[in-house]
């Protein structure tokens, strides 16, 4: 069991071991399988210490009691999103790059790509063409779909996006020797 420190969004899994789970509060954590920890508040651990009355009132209550989260063993400090449930979120293994959608503001873009191995935002045209277009509902909105997808046979990888009511495609491949195509 792994305890996240928000309501969770999105879980993917990334190799046999590791998990990441995004949540509100702007939490986005890797976690590793093998080496989890609950850690319970100390209260909760001896209700024998407690009295036979408090161990009855709590028995009787509706709530469970509440557990630390669990620790992660990286965090992704710069990913926001504090209060949207449908943001996208998806991880090219392959690459080590994970696309998350967020909420926008004039330091942060609708989708933005972060190392899955280091933790790191990382500067990219995909947040540069992403950003807040203005305050319209929809230019405020993060992108609630973001896909990696193979492009075929050594033609390497794209990332799809639906921004506001655009899909958009972004690519790093190397089409022919020397030239690279970032269609946006």
């Amino acid at each position: 069991m792994i305890v996240h420190s928000s309501s969770i969004t999105h879980i993917k899994q990334i190799d046999a071991h590791r998990i990441l789970v995004a949540g509100l509060s702007s939490t986005l954590c890797q976690y590793d399988l093998r080496y989890r920890k609950i850690d319970t508040p100390p209260a909760l651990d001896h209700p024998q210490q407690h009295s036979k009355k408090a161990r009855k009132a709590h028995h009787n209550s509706h709530h469970k009691p509440r557990r630390r989260a669990t620790r992660a063993i990286l965090s992704y400090p710069e990913y926001k999103n504090e209060a949207t449930i449908r943001t996208g979120l998806d991880v090219d293994v392959e690459s080590g790059l994970i696309a998350a959608g967020q909420e926008a503001d004039d330091e942060t873009s609708k989708v933005e790509i972060f190392s899955l191995h280091g933790g790191q935002k990382l500067k990219t045209l995909v947040a540069e063409r992403c950003k807040s277009g203005g305050e319209n509902d929809w230019s405020v909105r993060p992108s609630n779909c973001v896909k990696w997808v193979n492009d075929g046979y050594g033609k390497g990888k794209s990332l799809w996006a639906g921004v506001d009511k655009e899909v958009k495609r972004f690519t790093w491949a190397t089409w022919a020797q020397g030239e690279v195509d970032y269609d946006c």
